[in-house]
């Protein structure tokens, strides 16, 4: 068997964002056997401490990050304009600004919007070409905050406004004057 004839006495701290940093407190002489180190994954970290590599990651270490969940929207016409609410739980610390946007269809349906920074409730505004047909679309919600991107699926109805109804962007006529 391999030997390794050193003993490291690392000490672990978290800076900023999760990231693991990893000390040397001292290097004493020792027989060590390998091949049992090598199967928890300690002589792989303690290379790694000995290269040099300040952010070597932390099996324990939770970085970041965030979930979202949505409420199915309200029908859509053809030609108008929805919102769809976005629930955020922030994870490990998160505070970020997440960008929200529509992803996974091919209609041209649009949708934009944010959770600012420390939010847990956000809307995406969605835009709905006139040219799409009347019917139900799998879309999804894509959230994003640098390197973190999430999606969750949802689906959008679309009506057609020739079906009868009034457009969401068109008012209604005024109710009629009360009687004299």
């Amino acid at each position: 068997m391999n030997k390794i004839y050193f003993l490291m006495f690392l000490r672990g701290v978290i800076g900023l964002a999760g990231k693991a940093y990893l000390n040397i407190v001292s290097v004493s002489m020792l027989r060590i056997d390998l091949g049992q180190w090598i199967k928890s994954g300690f002589v792989l970290i303690a290379c790694f401490a000995l290269l040099g590599c300040e952010d070597v990651g932390s099996p324990n270490a939770s970085l970041p990050d965030f979930s979202m969940t949505v409420t199915e929207p309200s029908p859509v016409f053809a030609g108008g304009t929805g919102s769809l609410s976005v629930t955020v739980q922030r994870l490990n610390d998160h505070a970020g600004t997440i960008t929200l946007t529509v992803a996974g269809n091919v209609q041209g349906i649009a949708g934009s919007g944010t959770v600012t920074a420390g939010a847990t409730h956000g809307v995406l505004s969605l835009s709905v070409p006139i040219s799409v047909a009347g019917g139900t679309y799998p879309l999804n919600l894509v959230g994003t905050d640098g390197s973190i991107t999430h999606k969750v699926a949802f689906n959008l109805s679309v009506t057609d406004p020739s079906g009868g109804g009034i457009p969401p962007t068109t008012n209604p006529p005024p109710p009629p004057p009360p009687p004299p």
